[in-house]
């Protein structure tokens, strides 16, 4: 009982104020300008507008291509993303979280490609066809990858004869032990060719039983990273001829591009067993005018996408989602590529060199 204040007992009680505290429900602001900058072949570095909120911003969300990828784990406005697959085109956006769980809807995307692994073998690549009479039949793979490889058990070349749809025809694995050192080449002729015979490292009939219009893919781990014609086109583009890649050609093209080859008479190959390689000496394009590259025209009704360059270019068109469609090369004398097989459509397409990598969206109509 309580008492009054002569120190009577009071029936009278008294009782602790007690203090209710509304539940957080407001979540915190979109994150602003979101940037996907500085590429390797496995990362990307993320920044944006720190997002406010009516107590504290906790953390982020990353998303890639809308699906959950990582939380930062702090109020951070920079973020390196890391374990992404070389040669990718990412989408990325991000949200914003609070202690209560509040979270922003996802902010606007940012762009950026991954860029090629220092341990991939693209500079692996066909540097000579030879297309004779009777069975002088041969081809050539040059390496300029920096290092040798001294081991071709990953690789693979496939035939596909007379425009055929898929690479049914033939599959030629190299022998075990087979290698080739870097800025050598490895030959692989018919086994009946009667010219060039002392530069063949490896005879093979069944695959090079090619006459002109036959695809010719060599691949790395079942993955396409060079090809000689196109696959499913019965168009002759190689018939009692002898074909040299460019020595401008730094890489393998998985989409043909015949302006790639210098052509020579039926049975020539006093080039075969030998390949060189140089660049062009090009002023080359500063960071800003890099950036600036445009597409045109953009969108595009037609079947030919111009870049402006004066220097040689690995063009890389991929899917929205990140999937790789084609892969090819330009130059100042030829500065556009076949978009032919491209449907209607929001496409991203990489433009890089040896240094700088950016990727702009193109439309298809």
């Amino acid at each position: 009982m309580a008492k009054d204040a002569s120190g009577n007992e009071s029936s009278l009680s008294t009782s602790a104020t007690e203090t209710t505290t509304a539940p957080d429900t407001e979540d915190p602001t979109i994150p602003a300008n979101l940037t996907a900058s500085n590429p390797t072949a496995s990362t990307v570095d993320l920044s944006w507008t720190a997002s406010t909120d009516n107590t504290a911003v906790t953390s982020y969300d990353v998303y890639l291509s809308g699906v959950f990828y990582v939380n930062t784990g702090s109020n951070t406005t920079t973020y390196t993303v890391t374990n992404l697959t070389s040669e990718t085109a990412y989408t990325f956006t991000i949200l914003a979280k609070d202690a209560a769980g509040n979270a922003s809807t996802l902010s606007g995307s940012a762009i950026e490609t991954t860029l090629v692994s220092s341990s991939s073998s693209k500079n692996l690549f066909f540097s000579e066809y030879m297309e004779g009479s009777s069975n002088n039949k041969a081809f050539e793979i040059a390496n300029f990858t920096g290092s040798d490889i001294t081991d071709l058990s990953i690789y693979q070349v496939k035939l596909s004869a007379n425009g055929a749809a898929d690479w049914t025809t033939n599959t030629y694995n190299f022998p075990t032990g087979a290698s080739i050192t870097d800025n050598d080449v490895y030959v692989i002729g018919n086994g009946s060719l009667a010219v060039c015979t002392g530069v063949v490292d490896n005879s093979n009939s069944s695959i090079t039983g090619f006459n002109g219009n036959d695809a010719i893919g060599l691949f790395k781990n079942g993955v396409l990273i060079d090809i000689i014609g196109t696959l499913g086109d019965t168009a002759t583009f190689g018939s009692n001829t002898t074909l040299v890649r460019n020595s401008t050609v730094a890489e393998g093209n998985t989409t043909f591009n015949i302006n790639e080859w210098t052509a020579s008479m039926s049975n020539t190959c006093s080039n075969l067993g030998q390949h060189s390689q140089t660049t062009l000496n090009l002023p080359k394009i500063n960071n800003n005018d890099f950036l600036a590259i445009k597409l045109y025209p953009n969108p595009l009704n037609g079947d030919q996408l111009f870049i402006k360059t004066n220097e040689i270019l690995n063009v890389k068109i991929f899917s929205i989602l990140g999937e790789k469609i084609t892969d090819s090369s330009i130059d100042a004398s030829q500065n556009y590529i076949n978009v032919s097989n491209l449907n209607k459509g929001v496409y991203l397409v990489s433009i890089s060199n040896r240094n700088k990598s950016v990727t702009k969206k193109l439309i298809m109509l």
